[in-house]
């Protein structure tokens, strides 16, 4: 069966051609049928994760959003007064941006737990009011913009998220 196929395939070569440009177009067409719109929501209606996050959203609308986090580094302590007083500067800074509900400073952790046990590293989490692809990039640019500008010889301040 498969070789006398090959055989139809090889002698009539241009007929082959035109059926899988033809076939090509169809699937294209048909494509651009069903529709070319995407979608990045990412609302599951039912689901356990969907109903915490739900739950979220009404009881603690601050914690309900997406976060990021925004490491420090510094060549003495982080506990260091001067580097105390730029990196509280830099978070208060953070709180006042539009879209940003809450900023936990690595400070204001009594467990100790976002700052390295050598006292060089630590973090604080920014936490949205809402979700990341609702937010718009002049958010994201502010942050990035606010962290560069925290930088210096003696500290390094980056954004992730």
């Amino acid at each position: 069966m498969l070789s006398t196929l090959a055989r139809v395939g090889v002698r009539r070569r241009w007929v082959v051609l035109v059926i899988w440009v033809a076939a090509l177009c169809g699937f294209v067409a048909a494509a651009s049928a069903v529709g070319d719109e995407f979608s990045n929501s990412f609302d599951v209606p039912g689901a356990e994760s969907q109903e915490a996050f739900d739950l979220l959203e009404q009881r603690f609308p601050a914690f309900a959003g997406d976060t990021a986090v925004v490491p420090l580094h510094t060549r003495t302590s982080v506990f260091d007064p001067q580097v105390r007083s730029e990196a509280e500067a830099l978070f208060a800074a953070i709180t006042q941006l539009d879209h940003v509900a809450l900023v936990v400073s690595p400070y204001d952790d009594p467990t100790g737990a976002r700052v390295s046990t050598d006292r060089t590293i630590a973090y604080a989490t920014v936490h949205f009011a809402g979700r990341a692809q609702d937010l718009p990039q002049t958010v994201d640019n502010e942050q990035k913009g606010l962290a560069r500008s925290a930088s210096n010889e003696n500290h390094q301040v980056e954004r992730g998220g």
